[in-house]
């Protein structure tokens, strides 16, 4: 998808918005937030599935790799990381398990980089005023 010509880098005053193909994305789905699947979640990415509207993330240094999880509702997480290899070991993992599921989300989910002084204009007119998220915090719109 990077290749798609129609995604090209968007700048202007106060404004850079970039496509970030290296990011991977997923739905982490499950029937129990302290259940089997989400205990494998923890054991594979060394990251608790986040509360009710929060996000967690870590950086590893020497595989040069973030991965973030933020609550999307009550029975999904989104995953994203920059680890490829992190996404195999989760879908390996979780076809041994009956509550829950990963959804490879990288045909259908893009990551942007929006950057400047307009970002949070930018966010309110395509999201909705109150739509940005505080730090540490995701929101759905």
């Amino acid at each position: 998808m990077a290749e798609d010509q129609d995604l090209v880098l968007v700048e202007g005053s106060g404004l850079n918005v970039e496509l970030e193909p290296r990011w991977h994305v997923a739905s982490l789905r499950y029937f129990e937030r302290d259940g089997a699947f989400t205990r494998m979640v923890r054991s594979v990415t060394g990251l608790d599935v986040p509360g009710d509207r929060g996000a967690v993330h870590s950086a590893d240094v020497a595989k040069q790799s973030i991965t973030i999880l933020a609550w999307r509702s009550p029975s999904e997480t989104t995953l994203l990381t920059t680890d490829p290899k992190l996404l195999d070991s989760l879908q390996t993992a979780a076809a041994a398990l009956h509550d829950g599921c990963v959804v490879d989300q990288c045909g259908g989910i893009l990551v942007f980089r929006a950057r400047g002084t307009e970002v949070a204009d930018l966010v309110a007119k395509t999201a909705g005023h109150g739509a940005m998220p505080a730090i540490g915090k995701s929101r759905r719109t």
